[in-house]
């Protein structure tokens, strides 16, 4: 069973009041990804607030709330290059091609990191 691990961004700690902010393919991504963004602006220093779900990829992730929005194509791919730019691969994707994408560009093991993320 493939494992996916989802990051959220939670002051509160209470993952109703989370934001999402995006799915990973492995642990040591989505924990990349908390190190990346803790020196950004907006989350400086604030390392412990996020939080990583790790999700079962054969099974329903999510809220039934959420399970419409992850069938639709309201998915993107995005990549984050050696200098912390964010670059947009592609989007109008759902969130299992959204995921095949990262995974292809992971397996071609280019350094860069990339996630997918569930377009508002």
């Amino acid at each position: 069973m493939q494992l996916v691990y989802t990051l959220f961004f939670s002051p509160s700690q209470d993952l109703n009041l989370s934001r999402f902010i995006g799915i990973f393919t492995s642990r040591i991504k989505a924990d990349q990804a908390v190190a990346d963004l803790s020196h950004q602006a907006p989350f400086q220093g604030l390392t412990d607030q996020f939080v990583i779900k790790e999700c079962p990829l054969d099974q329903l992730a999510f809220e039934p709330a959420s399970l419409l929005e992850t069938a639709t194509p309201n998915w993107s791919v995005w990549r984050q290059d050696d200098n912390n730019n964010t670059f947009f691969i592609q989007g109008d994707m759902t969130q299992s091609e959204a995921l095949k994408l990262v995974k292809d560009y992971e397996d071609r093991g280019h350094k860069q990191m990339y996630w997918a993320k569930r377009d508002s």
